[in-house]
């Protein structure tokens, strides 16, 4: 409780090929204490070669069991949010288009041994201009939904202007189809009363002044 080094840890090497970009961004702990860590990596410690992530154990050593094959693809991407599901799986967001070598743009589910979950759908997003596009937050709703925010106009082909509510199997909805900010999305909350607060680049929602932070309800207005 010192703040001291907990030598009890494993103090695990993250190896990238382009030692310019490589870090551990983002990490998430399920209930039996396992620990998934994303960012912009080749590999982490002598792990399998999963690009962008990897599943520790309790006590900082490689969770061996969880492979994603060859994981995330991107040059300068990243996994930028993780959620962990009560079931053990994952979902995860980020900046990347393929996993495990097949075509999946921005967030993905996994099983719990890191291999693609294919009963989520593969959702795509598509960039406002010339913008790069990716997800940067995801908030579970209490209804089942699944909230992402980000960077992006398009989502499955939709009019979603940096935030796209998905079903649990990963179809989009309806729900927040308005106009939306206009900027990308940082951060998303949800209350114990459903209502969720978004923050980000942005000074408009729906069309009306907003400088970085709102607060909607779950219908997105």
């Amino acid at each position: 409780r010192d703040g001291s080094l907990d030598q009890g840890f494993q103090n695990s090497v993250i190896i990238d090929k382009n030692e310019e970009f490589f870090n551990a961004r983002v990490l998430a702990i399920h209930e039996d204490g396992k620990i998934v860590v994303g960012g912009n990596f080749d590999r982490f410690g002598q792990g399998p070669n999963g690009n962008m992530i990897v599943r520790l154990n309790s006590d900082g050593t490689i969770d061996q069991s969880f492979d994603p094959g060859s994981g995330f693809r991107k040059f300068d991407g990243s996994v930028r949010e993780i959620i962990p599901l009560p079931d053990g799986k994952v979902i995860v967001g980020g900046d990347f288009y393929l996993f495990d070598g097949t075509l999946n743009n921005g967030v993905v589910r996994l099983n719990q041994d890191g291999s693609l979950d294919s009963s989520f759908a593969q959702e795509k997003l598509s960039p406002l201009e010339d913008e790069e596009a990716y997800v940067s937050t995801i908030s579970l709703l209490k209804d089942g939904g699944i909230l992402v925010g980000g960077r992006f106009s398009f989502f499955a082909g939709n009019d979603r202007n940096h935030l796209a509510v998905l079903h649990d199997h990963g179809q989009l909805s309806d729900v927040f189809a308005p106009f939306g900010p206009n900027g990308y999305v940082l951060n998303i909350v949800s209350q114990r009363d459903e209502k969720i607060i978004v923050t980000g680049d942005f000074n408009r929602f729906n069309n009306q002044p907003n400088n970085g932070i709102v607060r909607l309800f779950p219908n997105g207005e």
